[in-house]
């Protein structure tokens, strides 16, 4: 895992500033330390991430936050379960609050 990614209007740009074209994105999402390490304790890839911001299957609000959206989509390459990703869309990058596999959403998609 590269350290300082952040995903901008559809680019990878990593801390050295070095950039690869990635297919143009509607949302600009940003992973802080704390998520990204969970991500990684997770085993939960960084364009597993981006792939459900950018296409989710299924959006929710928040249940406490109104600000906080759930992004939801299921993940071909484990087994097709399924990732929830929380982020806060109110927020430019759009920031991921965290990103888990929801087992109560297994065969719901």
């Amino acid at each position: 895992m590269m350290a300082g990614i952040w995903w901008l209007r559809g680019e990878v740009t990593d801390s050295s500033n070095t950039r690869r074209n990635r297919a143009a994105s509607p949302l600009q999402e940003s992973l802080t330390i704390s998520p990204r390490e969970r991500c990684s304790e997770r085993s939960i890839d960084e364009k597993w991430v981006a792939g459900v911001l950018r296409h989710p299957e299924r959006e929710e609000p928040d249940r406490e936050d109104p600000e906080l959206r759930h992004a939801l989509g299921q993940i071909p390459e484990h087994d097709g379960r399924v990732l929830r990703v929380v982020y806060n869309a109110s927020t430019q990058p759009v920031r991921v609050v965290t990103a888990f596999f929801d087992r109560t959403q297994r065969n719901k998609l």
